[in-house]
């Protein structure tokens, strides 16, 4: 009597050639990304939780997801599992370490990203009539940089050691105090 074999295949969608990212783990980024982008555009966003609707943008397009910044965020941890990625001056990097969440990676690192505004209140000098700034806030930095009018590509990667999770790269130089977040409407 012989061993009985089976075998099962399992297709998976990877959204980009040589990458690693799932359809749905593009979209578990994008989502979060615009809808955060889409409550400024509809004045739904409040600063902090207690704050005012922030001023709607002139214009903020949607993020969209670029193969070649996920290529670079899997080599900017291929080697490394600290936070001290070495990155280019055109590039802002979030690193985030996840541990005991049972979502994915990418869910967790949106979810913390793109909730800062709504627990920590930016400063009110900040809020300009003609444009929003970024007030130097440490806990608001990873919200601001998914807000910037300039951001419109993302890439993501994701590596287990030490838990370090997320570490999504923009073409965009890294956020500095007083820089423009976007315009406002008129």
């Amino acid at each position: 009597m012989g061993a009985e074999m089976g075998a099962l295949l399992i297709a998976t969608l990877l959204k980009c050639p040589n990458g690693e990212a799932l359809e749905e783990e593009v979209s578990q980024v994008e989502g979060p990304v615009n809808d955060l982008r889409w409550s400024l555009i509809n004045g739904t966003q409040r600063n902090g939780p207690n704050g005012t609707i922030m001023p709607k943008p002139e214009w903020l397009g949607e993020v969209m997801w670029n193969c070649s910044l996920e290529r670079e965020a899997i080599h900017l941890l291929e080697y490394e599992c600290s936070r001290k990625a070495l990155v280019t001056s055109d590039r802002t990097v979030l690193l985030i370490s996840v541990t005991g969440d049972r979502q994915s990676p990418f869910v967790s690192a949106m979810r913390v990203w793109t909730n800062e505004l709504n627990k920590t209140a930016m400063e009110k000098s900040a809020i300009g009539n003609d444009s929003v700034t970024y007030d130097g806030n440490v806990l608001l930095r990873d919200y601001a940089n998914l807000a910037r009018a300039n951001t419109t590509r993302i890439g993501c990667a994701q590596k287990s050691c030490s838990q370090i999770g997320a570490s999504p790269g923009r073409p965009t130089s890294p956020l500095v105090k007083g820089e423009v977040i976007y315009e406002v409407r008129k």
